[in-house]
């Protein structure tokens, strides 16, 4: 659960911020030399790519540990945990492709990522 959450804080930080909110843990800004207010700036600095990087990276790593754990489990359940685990995994991806600018830019979210397929598979 945790990997999913805080793909979910990363994914909607500049929302968050916008409404005046910060859910990134405070100590972990601060080792990067950042705080609440760089955040309420909404400016992608160098400081603020390198706790991205961290943050995605660790992410990862969690994701891969739930992979890794999914394997045991039967089948059809396997098959639906390694969806989502890909799924959250893309919102990453995407932070990365836009240049860590998740404070301005949006990545997509399971729930969009699941309509879509739904619509998908109607048409």
């Amino acid at each position: 659960v945790w990997p999913i959450k805080i793909t979910n804080i990363l994914r909607d930080v500049g929302e968050d911020a916008l409404a005046g909110r910060v859910y990134l843990p405070q100590d972990e800004l601060a080792a990067f030399g950042l705080s609440a207010k760089d955040i309420f700036a909404m400016k992608v600095s160098e400081k603020w790519k390198e706790f991205m990087k961290f943050q995605i990276e660790r992410a990862r790593f969690y994701f891969s540990l739930a992979g890794e754990g999914a394997a045991s489990f039967d089948l059809a359940f396997r098959l639906s945990t390694w969806t989502m685990l890909v799924s959250y995994q893309t919102v990453l991806g995407e932070i990365e492709d836009n240049n860590y600018d998740n404070l301005t830019k949006k990545s997509i979210s399971w729930e969009d990522q699941e309509a879509s397929y739904a619509a998908t598979s109607i048409h």
